[in-house]
């Protein structure tokens, strides 16, 4: 019987009052009481529930550039409140229909995704991923193993920029979208790499284009650089240039017509800060464009060296290296694997001709 009771207490004072006959008007007093009391501890616990769904995430306002988190409670804005602010934290509930595909790659893309990356809607698809970029990190430390400073246009989240400030004490990171580039402030400081990175909300093709009197546009860079590095600003620029989305074509890529970056512009502006140049493009990328855009660019002379990249077994895209710094080393490693290739020829008929 006690029981019961205390289950009914659990339905509620109204349940209660119905159910059990009082004994007094005191007790049906006291029920009414309980069944106020109740009804707002519901309407409360009812409340809090629909504020934390979702919990611990940040909004952020891509009008303004204002950024709003949760308070300590875990309380979420109102709806209403958040149009215009994307989330930039996810449950593989939160992620949009579209991407929910990539949820099972976040450690791929991060591998500190648990200690609060932050990623656009776009950059589920777009950052490249942890291994790829310490790889091409790794890569570019070797080839200019003097180098100190760099810069990463269209730089989205911030994975390879994440990955050159292990290598690299000055990192530059541009991006003319103003949520990818607060993504990226964020994640170098995941990482615990912000020291070596500064960034800059801008689009490529204002800041690089020549002044009136027809000189280079240094005026986005930061001063202390600009001293230390009197011919050429940077030591390399890399670049990771929109695709297309997930809509890219894959059988032949024109680099002519690259949205924003047609290949022969985009390189003809990086070379006013740099001759060493680096650009991760889509696999299918083609390689008669890329050779022209070489002689076109930089000289008949000149060399442009592609890498396939392979990522767990399958080749995912390309990285074509312009500049001496870059290229001279890999036509050293070439001239040296033609001379042992060409080596036991010569040996096997040498013995032939002495048998």
């Amino acid at each position: 019987m006690a029981s019961k009771r205390k289950n009914s207490d659990i339905e509620g004072g109204v349940s209660l009052a119905k159910r059990i006959k009082p004994n007094s008007e005191e007790q049906l007093v006291q029920s009414d009481r309980l069944s106020k009391e109740q009804k707002k501890k519901q309407k409360k616990t009812k409340k809090k529930k629909k504020k934390n769904k979702p919990s611990h995430n940040e909004y952020l306002r891509e009008q303004e550039g204002e950024c709003f988190y949760d308070n300590e409670d875990g309380e979420q804005y109102p709806e209403e409140e958040l149009a215009g602010y994307e989330l930039l934290m996810h449950t593989k509930d939160t992620l949009p229909p579209a991407i929910k595909k990539f949820w099972w790659r976040r450690y791929e893309l991060f591998s500190k995704f648990d200690e609060g990356v932050y990623m656009s809607e776009e950059l589920w698809f777009s950052v490249t991923p942890e291994p790829i970029a310490k790889y091409i990190a790794d890569l570019f430390y070797h080839l200019i193993p003097d180098a100190t400073s760099c810069l990463d246009i269209c730089c989205g989240g911030g994975g390879n920029t994440i990955q050159f400030a292990q290598y690299f004490a000055n990192v530059g990171a541009i991006d003319n979208n103003k949520t990818s580039l607060y993504c990226t402030e964020h994640n170098v400081a995941v990482y615990g790499v912000q020291d070596n990175v500064w960034t800059l909300q801008a689009d490529w093709n204002e800041i690089s284009s020549t002044d009136s009197d027809s000189s280079v546009n240094v005026n986005w860079i930061p001063q202390e650089l600009q001293k230390s590095h009197a011919n050429k600003t940077f030591d390399f620029i890399f670049s990771s240039p929109p695709w297309g989305g997930t809509f890219y074509n894959r059988e032949e890529f024109d680099l002519y017509t690259m949205e924003h970056f047609p290949i022969v512009q985009f390189l003809t502006q990086c070379k006013q800060y740099t001759e060493n140049i680096g650009l991760y493009l889509p696999r299918s990328s083609n390689l008669d464009q890329l050779s022209h855009a070489t002689f076109e660019v930089f000289g008949k002379d000149a060399k442009c060296r592609v890498i396939y990249i392979n990522h767990k077994g399958r080749p995912v895209a390309l990285l074509a290296l312009f500049g001496d710094a870059l290229t001279a080393y890999i036509d050293e490693l070439d001239n040296q694997e033609e001379e042992q290739l060409e080596q036991p020829e010569e040996e096997d008929e040498e013995e032939e001709y002495q048998k």
